[in-house]
């Protein structure tokens, strides 16, 4: 049974909103790197597109990575106690510095990621990324086991 696209984001606005960190994975030239970082929910600033920010510094590995190619992969699963309770999303995406986008999306950027991980208000130099999901595999086992759906950003609204 395929999933309508408004069931499969709603599934994946649900895992999304159940965790916080989530690995992700950069690459340029022929070098790849993957590293946990801690995301809140963004609403994107296209409609019908989905969006998470990030804090990570522009002079980590991943950072200089993504500086360069912005094309990211990610993944995150709730941890789950038995096999039949497993859900999670596998994604593609891009990935630029807030600093880079609208100044006022970019000031709601950091009160979501700031209401969410309020010690971040420590940090002197907050980098924040923001990464538009473009398509996702979510699998969710508590529907069926090995039940999976997608998402695709183009496809929304289908």
């Amino acid at each position: 049974m395929m999933e309508s696209q408004v069931e499969s984001r709603a599934l994946l606005q649900s895992i999304l909103a159940d965790q916080f960190i989530f690995s992700l994975v950069t690459s340029h030239s022929d070098a790849v790197w993957v590293c946990s970082c801690y995301y809140a929910v963004m609403a994107s600033p296209e409609p019908g597109q989905m969006a998470i920010v990030f804090h990570s510094s522009a002079e980590s590995r991943h950072g200089r990575m993504m500086e360069c190619n912005q094309a990211v992969l990610g993944n995150l699963y709730v941890q789950a106690e038995s096999i039949e309770s497993i859900r999670g999303i596998q994604f593609e995406g891009s990935s630029v510095p807030v600093s880079q986008l609208a100044l006022d999306y970019s000031h709601r950027a950091a009160a979501v990621y700031l209401q969410r991980f309020g010690y971040a208000r420590e940090f002197a130099d907050l980098y924040l990324w923001h990464l538009q999901i473009k398509s996702a595999k979510i699998t969710d086992n508590r529907i069926r086991f090995g039940y999976k759906a997608w998402w695709n950003s183009h496809d929304f609204g289908d």
